[in-house]
């Protein structure tokens, strides 16, 4: 990689903030929210039941970014990026920013993980009960597969740090 000086430093740490805009709008599905007509920041806010100055914020950064086009005070997705950013599209690569977003937060707790700390994973919704297993990975920690239900062959995977009598639950 050969870094040279603090600017590159500074640059590499704040490679965060595209990575967390684009999670959080997956999280609240600002692109579908923006797929069928362009929209405010006010009608986004409305439909998402978010606050209104926050996803004004988010809208304008995606803007900034080039994830989407804002004119006036309209917000819409571009016909190129379109296909990848709406789930209705077969080349959508939406599954896979929901999974680095979930990536990334498990990141971010990297220091708690490095100093022991034990935490509680975010449970994946579904209509459906998640099937759990777990399997025990040696000194306390386990790996909890979740199938989450909401498509076939989509799991959750969380490492957690527990009591060993935890692992041989089924994690009901």
């Amino acid at each position: 990689m050969g870094i040279r000086d603090g600017e590159q430093i500074l640059e590499m740490m704040r490679a965060y903030q595209v990575p967390c805009l684009l999670a959080t709008a997956a999280d609240l599905d600002v692109f579908e929210k923006l797929a069928p007509a362009p929209r405010t920041a006010a009608e986004v806010a409305a439909v998402a039941g978010c606050d209104l100055r926050a996803v004004t914020i988010l809208l304008d950064a995606l803007a900034a970014v080039g994830m989407i086009v804002k004119q006036d005070e309209q917000y819409w997705i571009s016909s190129e990026l379109a296909p990848f950013l709406c789930e209705a599209f077969p080349q959508s690569v939406m599954a896979m920013l929901r999974h680095q977003a979930n990536c990334l937060r498990n990141w971010s707790r990297l220091p708690w993980t490095a100093r022991g700390v034990a935490r509680c994973s975010r449970r994946v919704g579904s209509r459906n009960p998640p099937r759990r297993r777990a399997l025990r990975i040696g000194s306390g920690w386990c790996i909890r597969i979740v199938d989450s239900g909401l498509a076939e062959g989509r799991t959750a995977i969380a490492c957690h740090h527990l009591r060993p009598a935890a692992c041989d639950s089924d994690g009901s």
